[in-house]
């Protein structure tokens, strides 16, 4: 049987609800018991991962047939091509062409060219930057 909560019982629940989005004043996630001024929690990223909001195989969905554990059947991923752009050559403008022109074997002009956008990497070289924003 169904119970509804009465006023005083969300009251009650939300006097004492942690708040994900905070840290304490002792820099750890907020739980039931932590009080005084909370301070933003940091975020970070992975990677990120593009999806669709489309009904994949929606009618052997409705039917049953496809489960929580068939979620890749379910959502549709998709490439990001501007990951390259977006995420590493910002951290590999602060690592500097010089050294990614050490590290990579190639001219500092080639180098600043993959900074700039003017040239991408080839293959091999782009997996050794890859792994130097990496640590």
């Amino acid at each position: 049987m169904a119970r509804v909560d009465t006023f005083a019982d969300v009251l009650a629940k939300y006097e004492t609800h942690p708040e994900a989005k905070s840290l304490g004043p002792d820099g750890e996630p907020c739980g039931r018991a932590t009080v005084g001024l909370l301070r933003r929690r940091p975020v970070t990223f992975g990677k990120i991962v593009l999806i669709g909001k489309e009904s994949n195989r929606l009618a052997e969905r409705s039917r049953g047939e496809l489960t929580v554990d068939d979620l890749d059947q379910r959502i549709t991923t998709y490439e990001d091509d501007d990951e390259w752009y977006r995420v590493v050559v910002p951290k590999l403008r602060e690592i500097g062409a010089p050294a990614l022109a050490e590290a990579t074997g190639v001219s500092e002009r080639r180098a600043r060219d993959w900074l700039t956008g003017r040239a991408l990497p080839h293959r091999r070289h782009r997996r050794v930057l890859e792994l130097l924003v990496e640590h």
